[in-house]
This record gives structure tokens, sequence and C-alpha cells, in this order.
């Protein structure tokens, strides 16, 4: 199947998912394989541009974090009995724990459409797996590393401060489109829709590509006067604090970076 993304090398392996549904381990050095893992719950095929994948796709690189791979199995928790977190031994390939992600709130039972709120729903789509070892994140969602949601609800994009800031992008890391609406962006939140997708990029370090260290984000992006409303899209390089300072523009609120 299509791997989609480099893999994960931990300890003279070459760990990475495919489009297949599978979870492979290969010797770094000459390929030979050491374990397969199906994270699909069963063997569906479908055709996708072209090729023929499973119902549940793997993304290429996994994350191993505390010597625990972690992945995600599917396209979506509204289709096909959802998403599958799953935990693995990266040495054997022996599952660890299977978190279904589905379209249901694990603590009510209601359709995790009860959360929306105007054009912004709760996280249901897979993306590379991240880690800062104290939570496992897919796109703006939080997992502690037992593999549970730390909420299920959408979070305003106004609430940017906490323990669970992280660098994530809400179309996937895998989106090259540059679209305008779309970025990375450091913090917890994101606002979607014509009125929402330039409000993270205002008050985050935001911005594509971004990297960061132990205090500072250093990216390339839009100055924030950029992010709504104009024909030019002006970028250019800065470096800010993880937590940047928010200032009033008028009457816009904007994050202060260098």
């Amino acid at each position: 199947g299509r791997v989609d993304s480099p893999p994960t090398i931990w300890q003279g392996r070459a760990l990475f998912g495919s489009a297949d549904g599978h979870v492979y381990c290969l010797n770094a050095n000459d390929g030979q394989l050491v374990w397969r893992y199906r994270a699909a719950p069963e063997d569906r095929r479908m055709t996708v541009f072209e090729q023929v994948e499973s119902v549940w796709p793997v993304h290429g690189n996994v994350l191993v974090q505390n010597d625990i791979l972690y992945c995600v199995a599917g396209r979506s928790m509204f289709l096909d009995g959802g998403l599958r977190l799953l935990r693995l031994d990266p040495k054997s390939g022996r599952k660890l724990s299977e978190t279904i992600l589905d379209d249901k709130d694990p603590d009510t039972g209601q359709n995790l459409q009860v959360h929306i709120q105007g054009l912004n729903m709760p996280v249901a789509l897979p993306d590379i797996l991240s880690s800062d070892g104290k939570y496992v994140y897919m796109r703006s969602l939080p997992f502690d590393l037992k593999g549970k949601r730390k909420f299920v609800a959408y979070v305003p994009v106004k609430e940017q401060k906490g323990d669970d800031l992280h660098l994530f992008c809400p179309t996937g890391f895998l989106d090259d489109s540059l679209w305008h609406r779309t970025y990375w962006g450091y913090g917890r939140a994101w606002a979607s829709g014509a009125g929402g997708y330039h409000q993270a990029g205002r008050v985050i370090p935001a911005g594509r590509p971004l990297v960061f260290d132990d205090e500072m984000v250093y990216g390339y992006g839009r100055l924030w006067r950029y992010y709504r409303w104009t024909t030019p899209l002006e970028f250019h390089l800065f470096a800010t604090k993880k937590q940047p300072e928010i200032v009033s523009a008028g009457s816009e609120r904007k994050a202060v970076k260098k």
C-alpha cells in the first residue's frame, strides 16, 4: 500500500503505517520484515485516487513515545465505525491497547455533533501524531499516554492557555495546498469558516512551517494584518515566545512577534 510520509527510525528499525491498513516494522539496515500488524479492524478495500487502499489506512509516520508505538487507523470518526487509536509494542508488534474514536461522545453517548459551535466541530479526522511527553496530539486534540481524550467538545479559539500547547495544523501536517485559510499554529485551539479562520493566526504563533525550542517559536508566516480582508499576503520570518504577549491594535487583538 501507499506510504504517505517518512518512517520512524527506532533502535535500528524502521516503523511506518501504510494505506493498506497495516503497520510495518523493518530492519533499518537491510529492509527485512520484522513484523506486520493489521491496524484496520478488518481486511476491507476501496479505490482511492486510482489506488486500492484499506477502508482504514494508517499514516506512514508513526509516533514512538516511551517505547510505545502510537498510530491511528481510519478516515473519520463519522465513517466506517470511526478511527482506532492503537498502542503497540514496537519490538514485537503486540497490541497494548485500542481506543475506538467514533461519532459518539464516550461520556454521554450523544452524537459528536451536539458539540458543534457555529462552523466549528470537535476534531474528527486523523493526522500524523505528535507528543510533548505529557500528551499525544492528533491535530488540536490531546490524548493522555494511555489513549484517552483529554476532552471531546470543541475548544473556543480564545482559550489558548493550558498545559497542552503544541504544534498542530487544523487541516493536517500533510496538507500541502498552501491555501490562505490554513496554516500551522502553536497553541491549542482553532476557529474555521470565513469568520473564524483568521482568529488563531492573530493570537498564537502561526505560519508554515514552524519550529520551536524550549521557549521560542520560529516561523515563516503572514503579518497579523494580512490574515483577513486583504489582497496582498505579505510574509515574514519571525521569532516569538510560545505564549506571546497579546496587545490591542484598534479593535483587533494580536500577538507580539519580532
